[in-house]
């Protein structure tokens, strides 16, 4: 494990960051008509606009939804080490990841246990953007710089980021930045001007349809060019400006925002959720050999995370991220990390960290030890909802 004891953090402490501050987008979401905001990684995020949550789930596979995703925080890693330095702090192999390619994975504690999930995005040959769920991850990474080797800079990148989600967003795009959108593939970012403003736009939203990451230069003038831009030419597709006060989207996608949905106390690691985005083979990340023990562990000491789907419908249950207890019969084999009502299934829907033999009974009905009573859950593959978008 990494030894931070003797780094001064303090002199990356921009004050401004750790306060609540607005977004660039913010005079677009008041605009819009936001009513209520939350604050998360120091950054105010929008939550409703007025409307029904069947209305703005609708808006996404009918038309376009535009969210604000200042939250979050570009971390920027640039110098001459920034391959080595981002193949030593994730779960992913960056070895021949060429400029525009992107890699979902994880980066660990040295005891394997997840710190959170993350996008990595080669921008070009010595920089790199990692996208994390949670902001001050910055302040970890920038604290193994001071205690390890690297000729890197560790600093948040000068884009912040809105996502459109819709079966719409290609052709809103294309409106903007012209026909070379058609070409960009899952997983992959270019470069785009929109507005008179230099951007780049992503394939990397965990959308249930056709998503977009739109990022743009972090200052309010620029930001809200391309932000007016999008939404003018948006009311030829349908598009609404939504907030975060639904996490059935994400739930059904298999999205799961580490510490929103979990936390530390679960004490999850890579090969708990998704082995595939772990390159063991890789270089020598932080964790790695702590999840090669985990990996040749006895299988009855492991456990997995699952997708849970009601098997008779029920009156919806309230959403709760509280752990509820899971059996099989009499025997307790694991709790969840969330419960929400499926639009699409019109269901109720959530995870469940299970003991690992259960992620193979898929269709095998469990029982949910809820307060509104005893539920029956069948265990699911994740996504629960197979994805709606083209490639």
């Amino acid at each position: 494990m990494t030894d931070t004891t003797s780094v001064d953090v303090a002199k990356y402490l921009d004050l401004n960051r750790y306060c609540n501050r607005r977004s660039p987008f913010f005079p677009g979401s008041e605009a819009a008509g936001c009513t209520d905001y939350d604050h998360i990684n120091g950054v105010f995020l929008p939550v409703r606009f007025g409307r029904t949550i069947e209305a703005e789930y609708a808006a996404v596979r009918e038309g376009i939804a535009l969210y604000d995703t200042t939250l979050q925080t570009q971390i920027a890693v640039t110098g001459k080490d920034a391959e080595r330095f981002c193949d030593h702090v994730l779960t992913r192999s960056m070895k021949g990841l060429a400029v525009g390619r992107a890699l979902y994975g994880f980066l660990c504690r040295g005891d394997g246990v997840i710190i959170t999930d993350a996008v990595i995005t080669r921008i070009s040959a010595d920089e790199f953007w990692i996208s994390p769920t949670i902001g001050d991850v910055i302040l970890w990474l920038q604290a193994i710089v001071e205690c390890r080797e690297f000729d890197v800079r560790v600093s948040e990148a000068d884009y912040i980021s809105a996502h459109l989600h819709g079966i719409r967003s290609r052709d809103l795009l294309r409106h903007l930045v012209g026909d070379c959108i058609d070409g960009l593939k899952h997983f992959r970012s270019m470069r785009a001007t929109a507005a008179g403003v230099d951007i780049h736009v992503s394939r990397t939203t965990a959308s249930p349809v056709l998503g977009y990451e739109v990022f743009v230069p972090r200052s309010e003038e620029p930001a809200m060019k391309v932000w007016n831009a999008m939404t003018a030419a948006g009311k030829d597709y349908g598009l609404v400006v939504r907030g975060y006060n639904d996490p059935s989207d994400a739930i059904e996608s298999g999205m799961l925002f580490f510490s929103y949905w979990t936390s530390f106390e679960d004490n999850l690691n890579p090969l708990e959720f998704w082995r595939s985005f772990v390159d063991m083979n890789g270089e020598d990340f932080i964790g790695k050999k702590a999840l090669a023990d985990i990996a040749r562990a006895d299988v009855s000491k492991r456990r997995k995370l699952v997708g849970l789907v009601e098997v008779d419908k029920d009156v919806e249950l309230p959403m709760l991220g509280d752990k509820w207890d899971i059996r099989d019969g009499e025997r307790h084999i694991g709790f969840t990390r969330w419960i929400v009502h499926s639009h699409t299934l019109d269901r109720n829907i959530g995870y469940g960290l299970l003991e690992a033999a259960y992620a193979d009974k898929i269709g095998t009905a469990v029982t949910l030890v809820h307060p509104q009573g005893l539920k029956m859950m069948a265990i699911s593959e994740i996504p629960i909802v197979k994805p709606q978008h083209e490639s």
